[in-house]
């Protein structure tokens, strides 16, 4: 377990990070893959999106959604950044 935490842990961490957020970020997206484990009620915001716009024509909430998704994306993206920026030395 040593062996494991100090020393292949931090060879793998940032690969794993790298991973992980663009794992994320391309969950944003996919639309398929929540009608594919709720069975028939997916809850993505994209999706919530879509039914307000084609059922309601509630174009409002549909683009406070929206918003809402991209902060989210960019939070992914500010911390992907800002472990990039760290590991250079420029912070």
């Amino acid at each position: 377990m040593r062996i494991l935490f100090e020393i292949l842990v931090p060879q793998v961490a940032g690969v794993m990070t790298v991973g992980l957020i663009l794992a994320f970020v391309t969950m944003l997206s996919v639309l398929s893959v929540p009608i594919m484990i709720s069975g028939g009620s997916p809850t993505m915001i994209t999706v919530d999106m879509a039914f307000r716009v084609n059922s309601y024509s509630d174009y409002g909430v549909a683009n406070a959604l929206g918003v809402v998704s991209y902060l989210i994306a960019g939070l992914g993206a500010w911390v992907y950044i800002r472990r990039n920026m760290a590991e250079e030395g420029r912070l």
